[in-house]
């Protein structure tokens, strides 16, 4: 009989605060783009009706296949950042335990990062959600926002029911575009952040159970000339309708602040 083929451990950067080798492993961002501009271009030389398009989606598998590659990546690193203070989180060392099962109110939940213990149960969580790609109708990267939202949503209030004292952590990555895209007004991250931001903030066990303790936005940079650089947000920071805001942090600062919460919650 032969032995189950081990997991593939999703590719991470050396350098903690670093998204390059994550990007990398997760695809061709760059390319997946120009090919789904390619065929609508293609397919608007058709002259179809336009209510024929409402019913295209381009390129629905290979961005799918990059978000779940890239947020593995994601959840890699993170847990990885964490063991030392967190022995037997998950995903472990080895790449096993991605989405991992655990126990919510209403069944078990799969979960990106999670370090849980037989007799307290789970004690910490991360969400990571990637919204990557502009919407081909808009040109922006909003579509997505509120489902994200939702789901974020769900997960906490299904894990602080049954867990009301685990710390949990949500984290939405952007690429750097969605700071200063559309053509004036707020951008796609403004907007983001108008929605998130209503996700964190939980300071105690008897508050609203589908809060986030930390809530972080993050963005990415996938041009040349800054590939994989990455910098972070708390929700509770108000960015500008365009560009970023003044108080960033990196991987490793709000690695410190989870580990930090934590500590002060469990003290003693």
């Amino acid at each position: 009989m032969k032995k189950p083929k081990p997991p593939e451990k999703p590719a991470t950067s050396h350098d903690i605060n670093s998204l390059a080798t994550e990007l990398r492993y997760a695809g061709d961002r760059g390319a997946i783009e120009r090919s789904c501009t390619e065929i609508i271009d293609h397919i608007r030389t058709l002259a179809l009706p336009q209510e024929y398009l409402e019913f295209l989606e381009i390129g629905r598998a290979p961005k799918r296949n990059f978000a779940q590659r890239f947020s593995s990546a994601l959840a890699q690193k993170f847990a990885d950042a964490l063991r030392h203070e967190f022995p037997g989180i998950y995903p472990d060392e080895s790449g096993r335990g991605h989405e991992r099962r655990q126990q919510g109110a209403g069944g078990l939940k799969k979960l990106d990062v999670m370090y849980a213990t037989v007799q307290a149960g789970l004690r910490l969580s991360i969400s990571i959600k990637t919204i990557n790609f502009k919407d081909e109708k808009t040109k922006r990267f909003t579509k997505n926002v509120k489902r994200v939202d939702g789901e974020l949503r769900a997960e906490a209030s299904d894990c602080h029911r049954y867990n009301p004292y685990a710390l949990l952590v949500g984290i939405v990555f952007f690429p750097l575009d969605a700071s200063i895209d559309g053509s004036g007004g707020r951008s796609s991250l403004k907007h983001g952040w108008d929605v998130f931001r209503r996700r964190g903030g939980r300071k105690t066990s008897q508050e609203d159970p589908s809060l986030f303790e930390l809530m972080f936005l993050a963005v990415y940079d996938a041009s040349i000339e800054h590939f994989g650089e990455v910098r972070l947000f708390n929700v509770l920071t108000e960015p500008p309708d365009r560009g970023l805001p003044a108080n960033l942090m990196t991987v490793a600062g709000v690695i410190s602040a989870i580990v930090m919460m934590f500590k002060s919650r469990h003290a003693g």
